[in-house]
C-alpha cells in the first residue's frame, strides 16, 4: 500500500503498533529540492531539520509494534567553502549544481546562511545529531552500522578524503524485540582457539605425548578428560569475569540465548573440545559492504535493494509489515514483496509514485492500493 502526502500526516492515519519493522532514508538536509511544497530538507537551519525529523519519528514509534525496530539510513552535508551547502560526496567543481537548489532553500539572510559562514566548508554532522536525538527521546541505539560502497560516487576535492560510506541506524522501542541473525549470517573462517585449547595444546600435551597418551584417552577419576577439565576450567573462569562485568545472556526472539566470551564462539566439539565455528556463520558485523546500483527511472538518489533486504531478513518475520515513510522510487517496498512481507509506503511526491507502482507492480499479487 504506498500513502500520498506528507510522511508525518499519513503516520497519524496508521493504527498503534501495526508495524514490525521500519526502515527509510529521509531527503538530507539542503542538498535537492524535490519540488514540492512541504518537503522535508530544505528548512532554514539544521537544528529545524532535525526536530521535523524526531516530530515524524515520534509517531513511528507510535505505530511500530513493541517488538519492531527502526532502520534510518541518513548521510551529512557539508557547508560549502562559498556558503553553499553541499552533499559529503560533492564539493569543489561538482557543487556548482547544487547551488542554485540552496540558494533558494536558504537565501543568505537566514540563520543558515549565519552557520554556513561560521561553519564553512565543516561537515555538520546531521547523522550524529539525529542519533543523539533518537537517544534522549528515548530510542534504544542497537547499532551504528557503516554502510561502505565499493563503487562511491567520485569527488573532485583536494584537500580532504572521499567520502565512501554512510550510516545506517538501528533503533529499538524496549530491550526485548524480534532480531533474527541467524537469516544474516556469513560465511566464517576457521575460529581462533580459545586460551584452554592453547595452553592444552603447548603444555599439557607435550607431556601426554612422552606418556604415549592423547587427552582423549587419558581419563581423570571422575571420567573426564584433559581437554574437557581444562575447557570445563576455563569456562568457569570466564562466567566469574562475566559477573564482575554484570553481563547477562540475552533472551530475544529469533537469536540464541547465550553468553559468548571474548574469545571463542561459544560452540564447541563434543567430542574433542575443539572450538567450532557457528554452524550458520559469523555475525556480519556492523561494516557492510553494498555496491551502489543505478537506477535510470528516477533522477534521485536510491539505495541499493540488497540494503533494506538484509535488514528485513533479520529484522521482520515473515508475513509482517514493513513501513518506509519517505518512499521515493519503493526499493523497500521491492525488498519486501521479494522475501515476502507486506509493505506500507508514504511518499508526498506523485511523480515517484508513478515511478515506484511500475517498478513493483511485476511483484504484486494483487492490484496495488494508493490512498
Amino acid at each position: 500500500m504506498i500513502l500520498q502526502g506528507d510522511a508525518y500526516t499519513q503516520l497519524q492515519t496508521l493504527p498503534a503498533e501495526s508495524i514490525d519493522c521500519m526502515i527509510t532514508s529521509p531527503p538530507y538536509w539542503g542538498l535537492r529540492n524535490y519540488g514540492v511544497d512541504g518537503q522535508l530538507g530544505l528548512e532554514q537551519d539544521y537544528k529545524t531539520y532535525i526536530e521535523k525529523l524526531m516530530k515524524i519519528m515520534s509517531e513511528v514509534k507510535r505505530v511500530l509494534k513493541p517488538t519492531g525496530s527502526a532502520w534510518v539510513n541518513l548521510g551529512d552535508t557539508y557547508s560549502g567553502g562559498g556558503g553553499k551547502a553541499v552533499t559529503q560526496t560533492c564539493e569543489g567543481k561538482s557543487a556548482k549544481r547544487y547551488a542554485a537548489i540552496s540558494s533558494h532553500a536558504h537565501p543568505d539572510n537566514t540563520p543558515q546562511s549565519r552557520i554556513r559562514k561560521t561553519m564553512g566548508k565543516s561537515q555538520i554532522g546531521i547523522p550524529q545529531r539525529f542519533y543523539i536525538s533518537m537517544i534522549d527521546d528515548g530510542w534504544l541505539a542497537r547499532n551504528y552500522i557503516i554502510w561502505r560502497k565499493p563503487n562511491p560516487m567520485p569527488a573532485s576535492v583536494k584537500d580532504r578524503l572521499n567520502v565512501t560510506h554512510e550510516p545506517v541506524m538501528f533503533f529499538t522501542k524496549q530491550k526485548k524485540y524480534y532480531f533474527n541473525l541467524d537469516a544474516i549470517r556469513e560465511k566464517s573462517q576457521t575460529a581462533k582457539k580459545p586460551e584452554w585449547i592453547r595452553r592444552q595444546q603447548t603444555g599439557i600435551q607435550s607431556t601426554l605425548d612422552m606418556m604415549g597418551q592423547t587427552p582423549h584417552d587419558t581419563k581423570y577419576p571422575d571420567g573426564s578428560n584433559v581437554a574437557r577439565l581444562h575447557k570445563d576450567r576455563y569456562e568457569e573462569k570466564e562466567r566469574g569475569r562475566e559477573k564482575e562485568r554484570g553481563r547477562k545472556s540475552t533472551d530475544i526472539p529469533g537469536q540464541t540465548t547465550q553468553t559468548i566470551s571474548a574469545q571463542h564462539t561459544g560452540y564447541y566439539d563434543k567430542d574433542t573440545g575443539e572450538p567450532m565455528s557457528h554452524p550458520l556463520g559469523k555475525n556480519p558485523g556492523d561494516v557492510w559492504d553494498i555496491t551502489l546500483r543505478p537506477f535510470a527511472d528516477a533522477h534521485f538518489a536510491t539505495f541499493p535493494p540488497e540494503l533494506p533486504e538484509k535488514i528485513i531478513k533479520c529484522a521482520c518475520p515473515q508475513g509482517g509489515v514493513v513501513l518506509d515513510p519517505f518512499f521515493g522510487a519503493g526499493t523497500t517496498g521491492l525488498a519486501a514483496l521479494k522475501l515476502g512481507r507486506k509493505y506500507i509506503g508514504i511518499e508526498l511526491n506523485a511523480e515517484y509514485i508513478g515511478i515506484a507502482e511500475k517498478r513493483l507492480a511485476p511483484y504484486q499479487n494483487q492490484t496495488l492500493e494508493v490512498r
